[in-house]
């Protein structure tokens, strides 16, 4: 039997496709992955639960700022969100082979298709599972005529009325190819772009509920290079020991500098408001979208998901979202805190 070598496992593969049968599968349930990943993330950021073990837990007593100071990679003050870099490499990816599926195929992404979001919904609690079904159905006699009934089990209801994101959609768009996708001929490279960027989100979304994030070791090495290793302390340690390079950092000192960091960040307002709670200054839901509405909190700039990743700028767009500074948040609320005190 003749047949080529898969591009990943080096498999043989009977119809000549780029990858076998086997790693094809492993692409596809990467992409049918991807709406659990996003709403994983979203939650990890918002501080709404831990994530452990790939299940959503309890909150936690800590309350860790989901960043990283990024000031030594940009030259200048800056900071990242949990898992914003393969947020943005998954969603890079996931445009760019949706484009190239497309054209393979001759056809436009139904991008607005209806199906597309249920099928992305189905898919934020299954992960990708045919055996967890989203919606219940039930078939009942209803004036003398034989019916079905369909209702969402209460325990997912959460996950369907969250708007479903671009990406979702053109992850579930994207699985439900699999042989066309096995046929690109850069498949290969489909492959790794797509199943990286997921392990990478799936990485920095599962951190051991037990321990507090600090972010990656910013020790230069021998080569010049930084270690960027994850950093990880328990609950009650002073110092925590970077796993790559050895070197101990003082806990107090790197979460000093990350609460100041947090100050410049420019942030959606669900994550504007965990990212206060996290320094000690917690603003209620209602009193930060009071202030956004009524000027109070200025708008900084629009946060924009396009083909491109994701991106801020000042001009505002279709389906761009306003993202606030952290630190003006934070001088509004002691300003309040200081008017109150005033006038007891």
């Amino acid at each position: 039997m003749s047949g080529t070598s898969c591009g990943i496992c080096t498999r043989l593969v009977g119809d000549r496709l780029a990858l076998c049968e086997v790693c094809g599968r492993t692409l596809v349930d990467a992409l049918l992955a991807v709406p659990s990943l996003l709403a994983d993330l979203e939650t990890a950021r918002s501080g709404q639960a831990r994530i452990a073990e790939g299940r959503a837990g309890g909150r936690s007593a800590e309350a860790p700022l989901p960043i990283k100071d990024t000031s030594s990679e940009y030259r200048g003050r800056g900071v990242r969100l949990l898992g914003e870099r393969d947020a943005v490499a998954l969603s890079t990816a996931l445009h760019g082979w949706a484009r190239v599926l497309a054209d393979h195929l001759g056809a436009e992404v139904p991008i607005e298709s209806r199906a597309l979001a249920v099928l992305a919904v189905n898919a934020r609690h299954t992960r990708g599972s045919a055996e967890a079904p989203a919606l219940v159905h039930e078939h009942r006699l209803r004036n003398g005529g034989r019916v079905r009934d369909s209702h969402v089990a209460r325990r997912m209801a959460a996950h369907l009325i969250t708007p479903v994101q671009t990406d979702e959609r053109l992850a579930v768009w994207l699985a439900s190819h699999p042989h066309e996708l096995r046929q690109l001929e850069a498949a290969e490279q489909a492959y790794h772009d797509i199943v990286n960027a997921t392990g990478g989100l799936r990485r920095a979304i599962d951190r051991p509920a037990d321990h507090r994030y600090l972010g990656r070791c910013a020790v230069q090495l021998d080569d010049g290079a930084t270690c960027a290793a994850n950093l990880w302390a328990e609950p009650d340690a002073t110092w925590a020991r970077c796993p790559r390079c050895r070197v101990q950092h003082e806990v107090a000192r790197i979460e000093a500098a990350a609460t100041r960091a947090a100050r410049e960040m420019l942030c959606t307002m669900p994550e504007l408001l965990h990212a206060c709670a996290a320094v000690g200054s917690p603003i209620a839901r209602r009193t930060g979208y009071r202030w956004a509405a009524e000027g109070r909190l200025a708008r900084r700039a629009w946060l924009i998901r396009s083909r491109a990743g994701v991106r801020i700028t000042d001009r505002h767009e279709g389906g761009a979202v306003p993202v606030y500074r952290v630190g003006d948040a934070l001088e509004l609320a002691r300003r309040e805190t200081s008017e109150r005190g005033s006038t007891a």
